[in-house]
């Protein structure tokens, strides 16, 4: 099958999601939510904890990294958008902007996440 190269830049536009930043907060958001689908159900901060054991260059390049469409930065936003991400493939900030009111509420809450 051959694109056209509209085609192509459509397909690549609906594939690629900004982060500005680097790889690290797409890798913790990532294993927070395989974690969250190992679990079986929704994280429910109230009964279930977090805690992120980061080389000291991981910690500082993730909390640098603005995550896309909630556009805050920090390791806590890279661990709510990890836990609230949609998707089952390899996309971990999936469903963020629909999911806007529970990033704040988890963000806003405390206890959760250890780092």
């Amino acid at each position: 099958m051959t694109l056209t190269p509209r085609q192509a830049a459509a397909l690549l536009s609906a594939e690629i999601v900004p982060v500005v930043g680097c790889t690290e907060p797409a890798s913790i958001a990532f294993a927070l939510g395989a974690a969250k689908r190992q679990l079986g159900q929704a994280f429910d901060p109230a009964s279930h904890r977090v805690e992120l054991r980061l080389s000291r260059d991981v910690r500082r390049n993730a909390s640098t990294a603005v995550i896309p469409f909630v556009r805050r930065r920090g390791l806590r936003a890279v661990a709510a958008a990890g836990l609230l991400c949609e998707d089952q493939g390899f996309n971990p900030f999936l469903g963020l902007e629909r999911r806007r009111r529970e990033f704040t509420r988890l963000m806003r809450r405390r206890g959760w996440l250890t780092i």
